[in-house]
């Protein structure tokens, strides 16, 4: 009896999205529906005519699938592409930025007296870009230099590197001057020293994808801006950051937020709850909760609550963040050292710098290695010009790198232990 399963099962759905087989599966499955047709016996070697009949149908079934399939990506913004991306994104008032070209103020000196027209001035830059003059000017005076705008031939951002004015060359007009240089017509000097107005490239479809997104969620990022910016206004709180549920950027304290949630940092130490709860009770969107810490390691989960009457019932709002708790991941510095070097010129501006450094990391940023040894290399005092130190390694928590859990560093200890005989400093802080 035939199995008409084999071929059913071939095209399917899921949540409105069509499953397309690849070609393996369908010959498979054209196959096994052969065998339960003609008997599990028939010869459907590759070799065998009607093998060849089989793939030939499996052929045209994957080229209706692909088509069925590429159809539908062409009617979903986040995988349409090209001409179809722009319809989708104008039913959301979201139109393609259209190339644009740098444009530049350039001098020139020594041009005829008389009237010049459009596109009659052309300048090359050191790359062999043209640059061209598109109004119309008319020259009396060929002693004075004449500033003009300069349009690029080519679109996207290019930047020739400006030139000293003359002046600095001593009064000398020549062509050394800036990266646009003389041209058409021969008997004139072009000099540019100042920077180009750059132009920009035709804006890719994942550009095209992600300003959509954003314009469709702008109130949100609006509502969520004028929160953040409420409490960075009180004087004691030293950062906010806030993750909104349902767009891919989860906590990286594993705290869980839902859609139409929000989950609240904010790094400080001595601020009233009520001050906070009511700034996030009037700033947030109606509708929008707000998600619990769950992670007491870097911090303390905080509640507000507001009692609000309905007729003759209460009801009351919670209003959830996260107070930042400091983590302080050991660090290690190794530095070696000359016979300059004096621990007590530069200990306390190591400690310093990089007190500075880490407690000022920004919440959800990576404190790096590079940006510790940097903060240390800075407190030496050369001697003569010469360095007494150079740092030669570093590592946070064991690595390069190192990402804070949706909190802030913190440290206290510094202890600077010298071996002599490497001439090397290791400098351990926790």
């Amino acid at each position: 009896m035939a199995d008409y399963d084999k071929i059913n099962s071939l095209f399917s759905y899921t949540n409105g999205k069509p499953n397309i087989p690849n070609m393996s599966t369908i010959i498979n499955n054209l196959c096994d529906f052969y065998k339960s047709v003609y008997g599990s016996d028939i010869d459907l070697s590759k070799g065998n005519a009607d093998y060849q009949y089989i793939y030939g149908i499996a052929l045209i079934i994957n080229n209706i699938f692909s088509m069925a399939d590429n159809m539908y990506k062409q009617i979903m913004p986040d995988t349409a592409v090209a001409s179809f991306l722009d319809v989708l994104c104008s039913f959301s008032n979201v139109i393609r930025k259209e190339a644009t070209k740098s444009t530049c103020v350039v001098y020139f000196k020594g041009l005829r007296e008389g009237s010049y027209t459009y596109n009659s001035i052309i300048g090359y830059d050191r790359g062999g870009n043209i640059w061209r003059y598109y109004d119309s000017i008319k020259v009396s005076n060929t002693d004075d230099p004449i500033a003009i705008i300069m349009t690029c031939d080519v679109d996207g951002d290019i930047a020739p590197m400006p030139g000293d004015s003359p002046e600095d060359h001593g009064g000398s007009w020549d062509n050394s001057i800036g990266d646009i240089q003389t041209a058409s017509p021969a008997d004139y000097i072009l000099y540019q020293i100042d920077y180009p107005d750059v132009g920009t490239y035709k804006e890719t479809d994942g550009e095209l994808r992600s300003r959509r997104k954003y314009e469709l969620n702008g109130k949100s990022v609006n509502v969520l801006e004028g929160l953040k910016a409420e409490l960075m206004s009180i004087s004691s709180v030293d950062d906010v950051y806030i993750y909104e549920g349902g767009y891919g950027n989860k906590p990286l304290d594993n705290s869980d937020v839902k859609i139409a949630q929000i989950y609240v940092i904010i790094k400080y130490k001595d601020v009233d709850d009520k001050t906070i709860g009511n700034i996030i009770y009037n700033k947030l969107t109606p509708g929008v909760s707000t998600a619990k810490c769950t992670d007491a390691s870097t911090g303390t989960n905080k509640t507000y609550t507001i009692p609000k009457k309905f007729g003759d019932s209460e009801i009351k709002l919670n209003y959830y963040w996260k107070q930042c708790k400091p983590i302080h991941p050991t660090i290690e510095v190794k530095y070696t050292i000359n016979k300059n070097y004096n621990e007590n010129n530069v200990k306390d501006d190591i400690i310093k710098n990089v007190k500075n450094t880490t407690y000022n990391t920004k919440l959800g940023e990576v404190l790096s290695a590079g940006e510790i040894m940097s903060a240390v290399m800075r407190a030496d005092k050369p001697v003569n010009g010469v360095s007494t130190f150079f740092v030669t390694t570093c590592t946070i928590g064991g690595s390069a790198n190192y990402v804070a859990h949706d909190t802030y560093y913190e440290y206290t200890n510094f202890v600077f232990a010298l071996d002599p005989v490497k001439n090397e400093v290791t400098l351990t802080i926790n």
